[in-house]
């Protein structure tokens, strides 16, 4: 799977087993982690409650394929760590019709995730938060309208990221999809 952007003006477009790798063994995670604030690699393992050794792989490929940079090096108790930040500041997966099922699913899955740990968090800490869903029956040659303001939509948001430097500023999700729903029964 590829996305259409990859944070940052960065291109993947064309080498689908990069992300690919991201996705399996949590790499994504580790990499939205990151762009959230500049980590070591005990930092993100205890963060994100996976051993060590793996996330020092994870790291070492996402540092190969230039998605992170080294930071900075922090000493604790004699014992010089590695800091890494992202080297973007914006993340888009999209997945269309034009990519494997098994893409389609990982991809699916994992956004579903995201989603779902969010929502629970924010419910838990009390946080405003909207989630709607709506299945309507709309002519067929209405979707592609459809599809091109919600990108729209999604492009004004992550244009947001250019005052990302404001301390009044937070993270956020815009999670959207169209998608042919089942036909309610009678």
């Amino acid at each position: 799977m590829t996305p259409s952007q990859y944070g940052s003006g960065s291109e993947v477009e064309g080498k689908p087993e990069l992300l690919e790798r991201l996705i399996k063994d949590r790499g994504l995670e580790v990499f939205l982690s990151i762009m959230d604030k500049p980590s070591t690699a005990g930092e993100l393992a205890d963060r994100l409650g996976c051993s060590r050794a793996k996330m020092n792989y994870i790291l070492d490929s996402m540092l190969k394929q230039e998605f992170i940079t080294l930071h900075s090096e922090k000493v604790s108790g004699g014992i010089v760590e590695k800091c890494y930040s992202s080297k973007a500041d914006t993340f888009h997966l999209l997945v269309g019709s034009s990519y494997s099922d098994s893409e389609r699913l990982s991809a699916a899955l994992y956004i579903l995730g995201v989603v779902k740990t969010a929502l629970l968090t924010n419910m838990n800490r009390g946080d405003l938060f909207h989630m709607g869903m709506v299945h309507a029956k709309v002519p067929v040659s209405r979707v592609d309208e459809y599809m091109a303001r919600l990108k729209e939509l999604q492009q004004e948001f992550d244009d947001e990221n250019l005052v990302s430097n404001d301390p009044d500023c937070e993270w956020h999700t815009l999670a959207v999809s169209i998608f042919r729903g089942p036909t309610p029964s009678n």
